[in-house]
């Protein structure tokens, strides 16, 4: 009887670890991902995100009608800089700015204020 028992077990873990896997890849798949969350709602809005590093990475957000540059790590989120002359990148406009475009800009403009 404890060997029937032990069976039924190991077949139940069989059959309903596999379903469970599944299921929690496809929750963090579709669910839990980046893109699924909507940022573009209301008066804050996260336009752009790239990654520089394992725990740190460059955002655009925009606050109203302006845009601004955020540095974000681990332990601080820090403005870099205001974008005023930025225009966000639509698939449907050809010409639009790119990120490293942005960034391009800023240098310039950085070098341009040193000298």
């Amino acid at each position: 009887m404890l060997e029937f028992d032990f069976w039924k077990a190991l077949l139940k873990i069989l059959i309903f670890l596999p379903l469970v896997l599944i299921f929690a890849l496809f929750f963090i798949k579709f669910f839990l991902s980046r893109k699924s969350f909507s940022f573009n709602r209301g008066y804050l809005q996260v336009i752009e995100q790239v990654g520089i590093g394992n725990k740190a990475s460059l955002v655009i957000v925009k606050v109203g009608a302006e845009y601004f540059l955020y540095s974000v790590t681990e332990n601080q989120i820090q403005m870099i800089n205001k974008l005023p002359d930025y225009v966000p990148p639509q698939d449907d406009i050809p010409g639009s700015q790119t990120f490293a475009q942005v960034l391009a800009k800023l240098r310039q403009r950085r070098e341009a204020d040193k000298s």
